[in-house]
C-alpha cells in the first residue's frame, strides 16, 4: 500500500483507463526508465477530464519536465488552447522542447527556462487554468503568484500534495521529510480555509488539490 490507496484499488483503477496513445506511452516509458517525474496515470486522466470540461484557452504550468503534461492538456483542451510552461532544469527542458517540436506544438506551447519564483512575477497574461507540479516546498509561493494571474472562475490544480501519505501526520513522515510535509500541510490548510476560493483534495496519484478561484 502506498499510504494513499490500497495497491489493488490503484491497479484496478489504472486498468480501467483506455490504452495510451503510442506517443504518450513511449514518453511515459522513457520517463520511467530515466527516473524523470511525470504525472501519474490517475492524475493524467483527471487532467484529461478537466480539460475536456473546462476547455481553457490559456493554461499556465509550473514544472515542465519533458513536456508530457503540457502536450496532454492541449490534446483535450481544444485547438484554441495554448500553454505557458516553466522549468528550471535546462536538460529536461531541452528534451521537452524536442518532444513538443516532434508533436508540432511549438507554436502553442511556450516554454520558459528559469526559477518559477522569479518567472511568475514577470508574467502578465491572465490564465484560465494553472497546473502546479514543481518544488513541493515552494507550493505556497507558486500558488500565490499564480493566483494573481488567474481569471475569476479559473482553476488551479496542485499535484503531489499528500506526499506518499506523509502530509497527513508527522507520525507518518520520515525524519528527512518532516519539513516538506509540514509545509504541504500548511499549504493545504491555507487552500481549504481561504474564502477567496474553494478547494477539494483527492487521494489519487500522490494526492491532488483542485482549487476554484471565486
Amino acid at each position: 500500500m502506498n499510504n494513499i490507496q490500497y495497491d489493488y484499488i490503484e491497479e484496478y483503477i489504472n486498468n480501467t483507463h483506455k490504452a495510451e496513445e503510442p506517443f504518450f506511452a513511449e514518453l511515459r516509458e522513457y520517463a520511467q526508465n530515466n527516473h524523470i517525474y511525470i504525472v501519474k496515470p490517475q492524475v493524467e486522466k483527471l487532467l484529461a477530464v478537466l480539460m475536456s470540461i473546462v476547455r481553457p484557452q490559456k493554461i499556465l504550468e509550473v514544472g515542465t519536465a519533458i513536456g508530457y503534461s503540457s502536450m496532454l492538456m492541449l490534446k483535450y483542451a481544444g485547438e484554441k488552447s495554448c500553454v505557458t510552461t516553466i522549468e528550471r532544469d535546462e536538460n529536461v527542458l531541452s528534451q521537452a522542447r524536442e518532444n513538443i517540436k516532434s508533436r508540432g506544438l511549438e507554436d502553442r506551447i511556450h516554454t520558459i527556462f528559469g526559477d518559477a519564483t522569479e518567472v511568475l512575477e514577470s508574467l502578465s497574461d491572465k490564465y484560465d487554468f494553472v497546473f502546479i507540479d514543481a518544488a513541493k516546498g515552494q507550493y505556497r509561493d507558486h500558488f500565490e503568484k499564480s493566483l494573481k494571474l488567474v481569471k475569476s472562475g479559473g482553476i488551479i490544480l496542485t499535484d503531489d500534495v499528500l506526499y506518499f501519505g506523509m502530509t497527513a501526520s508527522d507520525e507518518l513522515a520520515t525524519k528527512k521529510h518532516i519539513t516538506i510535509t509540514r509545509r504541504l500541510r500548511e499549504y493545504l490548510s491555507f487552500l481549504c480555509s481561504d474564502e477567496r476560493f474553494e478547494t477539494t483534495i483527492l487521494p489519487i496519484g500522490d494526492g491532488v488539490a483542485i482549487t476554484y478561484v471565486k
